[in-house]
């Protein structure tokens, strides 16, 4: 029996039957320099294997400013699992936002329901007859986490990622095992590539890495988390009381780096919804959302591979792998409901 406040954040379940949906994905070097890597999943006690349930992944799959909304069920309406995943992404706003939800009912043992999507693009500064400036950012993420239950973790987390990838002729790489391509991690190319028999990855040359959010967690677990609490890469978490918690937060994050004339930059900005429940129903939303952007450019200009990143006037041209190399370059991530805007699509979805 669902509870009268969980209607509000409820989708309507269309009876979608759970299959294996994965597309065929190559690791390595990826050759495109600007776009948006999306995937989910769906997973439970009667579908163990991680990732095989229902999984997205390609690269360029979302329309900037379009939300692409994906609601499962599987059992009767009174048992299995149900749920919904979701993900969005906006080049020009440097946006990347993610939802994930899942219930588990009768004759499952858990229910588990993850989205991320990572935004990346390629940028070059210009300081004109200055080598190099102190460019600064910022880093903003908030959403919303809900979980009706007495076990379970509901995450949502922001990382963006800088690295310099001068001289390479591919700005990007998939790393990954070889006999689950889908399960691959976009990041940031190297001139470092180790393979073995089983998976393939590389060594980025990482200058940015900066990423928070937040966790909900049982009592039990939240009793013995000690100092320096870190899951993926949330920063903080509220506990579950009662078997219930709603929790709105935000995180406003900046840095700065310095960037060199003429140089190459790998950027992600990623988005990670995850909600893992034993008993009852939860979500997170991050729909709306991880936003990026440059708050100081250092008197310098700024050009992308997408001509549309926030703060860029040009598009990057000659292409990235006609820069020389000068020596720069040189460490997978593992793992969603936003704010009003996710309130008010759920509460319209449950009616």
């Amino acid at each position: 029996m669902i509870s009268n406040i969980s209607k509000i954040f409820l989708p309507t379940i269309t009876a979608v039957t759970i299959a294996a949906s994965a597309q065929a994905i190559t690791l390595g070097p990826v050759s495109e320099k600007s776009g948006t890597w999306a995937r989910a999943s769906v997973q439970s006690s009667t579908n163990a294997a991680p990732l095989n349930v229902i999984t997205d992944g390609a690269l360029n799959i979302i329309d900037p400013g379009t939300i692409d909304i994906t609601s499962f069920t599987s059992g009767s309406d009174d048992t299995g699992i149900r749920g919904e995943y979701a993900y969005r992404s906006d080049n020009a706003a440097g946006e990347a936002g993610a939802s994930a939800y899942a219930e588990r009912l009768a004759g499952e043992s858990f229910a588990s329901t993850r989205s991320e999507v990572t935004l990346f693009d390629t940028l070059q500064f210009d300081f004109g007859e200055l080598a190099s400036g102190l460019v600064s950012f910022s880093l903003g993420i908030e959403g919303f986490l809900v979980a009706e239950s007495a076990n379970a973790l509901v995450l949502g987390t922001g990382r963006v990622t800088i690295s310099d990838v001068t001289g390479l002729a591919d700005s990007f790489f998939l790393s990954g095992q070889k006999a689950f391509p889908e399960g691959a991690l976009l990041k940031a190319n190297g001139s470092t590539v180790i393979e073995t028999e089983d998976a393939i990855g590389v060594v980025p040359d990482t200058i940015v890495d900066v990423a928070g959010g937040l966790a909900l967690l049982d009592a039990d677990a939240a009793s013995s988390v000690g100092e320096g609490f870190r899951i993926g890469f949330a920063d903080a978490f509220v506990a579950i009381e009662d078997g219930f918690a709603f929790e709105e937060f935000e995180r406003n994050l900046s840095g700065s780096f310095t960037a060199i004339s003429g140089h190459s930059y790998a950027i992600t900005v990623e988005t990670f919804a995850l909600s893992n429940i034993r008993d009852g129903w939860g979500g997170a939303d991050l729909l709306g959302t991880t936003a990026f952007a440059f708050t100081d450019l250092a008197g310098g200009t700024l050009s992308s591979a997408s001509g549309t990143f926030p703060g860029s006037t040009i598009v990057l041209d000659p292409p990235v792998s006609a820069v020389p190399d000068t020596g720069s370059t040189a460490a997978i991530m593992a793992c969603g409901f936003a704010g009003l805007i996710g309130l008010r699509r759920f509460r319209t979805l449950s009616r």
